[in-house]
C-alpha cells in the first residue's frame, strides 16, 4: 500500500479502460487515420490492448512513456503483439520530464495520483512549472501537472481521455483546471462512477474526456452521465434517467447530479429564507488542536496512571465516532467515555522548560523521545517539542466529517476537541444553543451535500472555509423547550426526517411543504450518490452513545 501511494500506481481495471478506448475511437476518431496516441504513464497496459486493436491504420503511432522499466517492457510486449514495430514507441522517462517532437491526436490513460508528501523536492519544482497558471496555491498532488502538460501537447483537434480523482470536481483548488478544460475543449464528457472503482486509492474517480474542434464533432458544452456498476460498461450501459447534457460550465460534481429545475429551486428557497453564513454569526471558526501525535498525547486512564500526571490532564474527544443520539456534549456523557476506558485524556504541558515538570512528566517525555517524536516536523517548530499550542475549548463543535448527515455539538462539558472537530464560538449577540439548533435544516443539510467534498467511503468532508460559508436560518426564538425537544429527538434515534419534521417548520416557516419535501429528496439523493447506497439499502453507523 505504501508503495502505490508513493508511485502513485492504481492500475484501470479492464472493463472501464476497454470501455473508454472503445467510446473515443467509436464517436470520434472512427474515420481518422496518422492518428498519434500517448499513453503518459502507461503503467503494466492496461489501455494498450484496446488501442492497439483500434488502430488499425498503418500511419499511425502509439507512444507509450513510463517510469518504470519493467512495467514499460509489460505494456510493449502487449503493443508489439498486434502493432508493427515501427507503430510502437517506448520511453523509460518521468513523463513531466519529456522532451516532445510531436503533438498528439489522442493522449489517455490513468495518470498516477502521488500527494505532495511523497513527491521529491524536484518533483515539486516541476509541478509548480507546469502548473503555475492553473492552479492557485501549492502543489497538493502530480495528477494536476499531467493532465495540464498533456493538453499543451494535443494538436488543433486533439482529444484527452483520462481517470482522474473525483477531486477534479470537487475541491476550490482545481477550479482553475475545470476553467483551463472548458476553455480549451468544445465538448466534455464526465463519467461519474456509483461504486468505487480504486479501493486501495481510498479515492472517488471519474473519466473525463475532453474533445477539441473534432471532424466528427456534432454536439459541444459538458455532459455529466453516471454509471450505477462497473460492469455496465459492457454493454455499454451509463444511465440516462440521471445526466446532465450541454452544460456551459464544468462545475462541482453535485451540479451534475441535479437538473438545472432542482438546482434552482434550492437557488429559490435560499433566497426566499433568511439566510447568513455560519461566520456571520461567529466571532471564531477554526481548526481544533493539532497534537502531531494523538496515540501520544492522548490516552485512556489506564495508560496514564503510571505517570501519575495529575495536573497535566484536559479533557478531549478525538473524533466523531464517539458521539451519537445527542446534540449536547454533557459532563455525565464525557465522564461515561472516560469510565469506559475510551481515550479521552490529553497530556498537556506548559511551554516551559523540562526542569519545571514533575518526575512522571519528564519520565513521559523521555518516552516520547525514545520514539523520536521530537524529531518530528511540526514538533520541530515548537520551542518546547512536548508542548501542543492552541489548546482551548469552544462552546460549539463541528466535525469535519460525517456520515449520515454534518453534526454541530453544543459544548456543555467544555472539553478540547482534534482537528477531526471545528471549534466555534459565536459573537456576544448570538446564542450557541440557538445556533447548534438552526443548524439542523432540510436546507442546511442539502447545501452542505452541495458545498463539501466526498472520500471513497462516502465520508462527506468541509473544510473551513465550506463550513463558515454554509447559510443557515439562525431563528433568536428558540426557546428552551425547543432545544430539549430537539435533543429527545436525537436521544432516541430518531429518523433524520423526523427531526426535520420538528424543526424545517421553525426555521424554515415561510417554505411551504411540498418545497421542503422537494429539497428533502434532492438531499436524499446526493447523500445516496455520495455514499453509493442503493435507495433501500440501510446504512448503519457504528457510534457510541454519548
Amino acid at each position: 500500500m505504501q508503495d502505490k501511494k508513493q508511485s502513485g500506481s492504481y492500475y484501470t481495471p479492464e472493463v472501464l479502460s476497454t470501455f473508454l478506448v472503445n467510446h473515443v475511437f467509436n464517436k470520434y476518431l472512427y474515420e481518422t487515420t496518422g492518428l498519434r496516441i500517448l499513453e503518459p504513464s502507461c503503467g503494466d497496459g492496461e489501455f494498450v490492448k484496446p488501442i492497439t486493436l483500434n488502430l488499425n491504420d498503418k500511419d499511425s503511432c502509439f507512444d507509450l512513456i513510463e517510469i518504470d522499466k519493467e512495467e514499460l517492457s509489460k505494456s510493449l510486449k502487449k503493443a508489439e503483439k498486434i502493432l508493427s514495430n515501427n507503430q510502437v514507441n517506448g520511453f523509460n522517462q518521468d513523463f513531466l520530464k519529456f522532451k516532445f517532437e510531436k503533438t498528439y491526436s489522442l493522449i489517455i490513460g490513468n495518470p498516477p495520483y502521488i500527494s505532495k508528501k511523497h513527491l521529491s523536492e524536484e518533483q515539486i519544482q516541476i509541478c509548480k512549472e507546469v502548473c503555475q497558471s492553473n492552479i492557485s496555491g501549492e502543489v497538493k498532488n502530480i495528477w494536476p501537472a499531467f493532465l495540464i502538460r498533456s493538453i499543451q501537447y494535443l494538436d488543433e483537434n486533439g482529444i484527452i481521455c483520462f481517470v482522474l480523482p473525483s477531486e477534479l470536481l470537487q475541491v476550490k483548488y482545481t477550479s482553475g483546471i475545470r476553467k483551463l478544460i472548458l476553455d480549451s475543449f468544445d465538448r466534455v464528457e464526465v463519467f461519474a462512477f456509483n461504486e468505487l472503482i480504486f479501493e486501495q486509492a481510498e479515492q472517488d474517480v471519474v473519466a473525463i474526456i475532453g474533445i477539441k474542434n473534432h471532424l466528427n464533432l456534432n454536439e459541444h458544452g459538458v455532459s455529466f452521465y453516471q454509471v450505477e456498476k462497473l460492469e455496465d460498461l459492457k454493454i455499454p450501459n451509463y444511465t440516462e434517467r440521471n445526466f446532465n447534457v450541454h452544460r456551459e460550465r464544468l462545475d462541482k460534481w453535485t451540479n451534475y447530479i441535479l437538473s438545472d429545475d432542482e438546482l434552482n429551486g434550492i437557488d429559490e428557497i435560499s433566497q426566499e429564507a433568511v439566510l447568513f453564513p455560519i461566520a456571520h454569526y461567529c466571532q471564531r471558526a477554526e481548526v481544533g488542536i493539532v497534537t502531531a501525535a494523538n496515540n501520544y498525547f492522548i490516552r485512556n486512564k489506564f495508560d496514564l496512571e503510571p505517570y501519575e500526571l495529575n495536573g497535566y490532564i484536559k479533557p478531549i474527544l478525538q473524533k466523531s465516532n464517539v458521539i451519537n443520539n445527542t446534540i449536547t456534549i454533557t459532563q455525565n456523557g464525557f465522564d461515561a467515555l472516560k469510565n469506559a476506558n475510551k481515550s479521552v485524556n490529553m497530556v498537556f504541558f506548559d511551554n516551559v522548560e523540562k526542569s519545571k515538570l514533575s518526575k512522571g512528566a519528564l519520565r513521559f517525555i523521555k518516552e516520547g523521545e525514545e520514539e523520536d517524536l521530537h524529531k518530528r516536523y511540526k514538533m520541530t517548530k515548537r520551542t518546547n517539542w512536548y508542548h501542543v499550542p492552541s489548546v482551548w475549548s469552544s462552546e460549539a463543535i463541528f466535525c469535519k466529517r460525517s456520515h449520515r448527515f454534518p453534526r454541530i455539538f453544543l459544548n456543555k462539558a467544555n472539553v478540547l476537541v482534534t482537528d477531526s472537530f471545528y471549534r466555534v464560538v459565536t459573537k456576544e449577540e448570538y446564542s450557541p444553543p440557538n445556533l447548534v439548533f438552526s443548524f439542523y435544516n432540510t436546507l442546511t443539510l442539502t447545501l452542505a451535500e452541495l458545498e463539501g467534498r466526498f472520500y471513497g467511503g462516502g465520508v462527506l468532508e468541509l473544510i473551513p472555509s465550506e463550513f463558515k460559508s454554509l447559510l443557515i436560518p439562525y431563528n433568536d426564538l428558540i426557546t428552551q423547550e425547543h432545544y430539549d425537544q430537539l435533543e429527545s429527538l436525537f436521544n432516541k434515534s430518531a429518523s433524520l426526517n423526523e427531526i426535520l419534521d420538528f424543526t424545517d417548520p421553525i426555521l424554515l416557516p415561510n417554505i411551504d411543504n411540498e418545497r421542503i419535501q422537494k429539497l428533502r429528496r434532492i438531499r436524499e439523493c446526493l447523500y445516496l450518490r455520495r455514499t453509493k447506497t442503493e435507495k433501500n439499502g440501510e446504512v448503519i453507523d457504528e457510534l457510541v452513545s454519548l
